[in-house]
């Protein structure tokens, strides 16, 4: 679901100048986030809320303050 656009945030990150470490961080909680939208069963970014997105940051894993 979310590969197009992480696909286009990346190429944006590019553009922007952000360091390749920096991008190679995000792809990596992005991914992270797109296996827990799966174990949720969420299939559309318009179906993802607030809530969704705290208990990612709090739960996933390990939280991270960052996220």
């Amino acid at each position: 679901m979310l590969h197009r656009l992480v696909h286009e945030f990346r190429a944006y990150c590019r553009l922007a100048n952000f360091f390749d470490r920096s991008i190679q961080a995000l792809t990596a909680r992005l991914t992270e986030f797109q296996a827990y939208l799966e174990t949720q069963a969420i299939r559309s970014v318009k179906k993802i809320n607030y809530l969704d997105l705290i208990a990612f940051v709090a739960d996933f894993s390990t939280p991270s303050s960052s996220a």
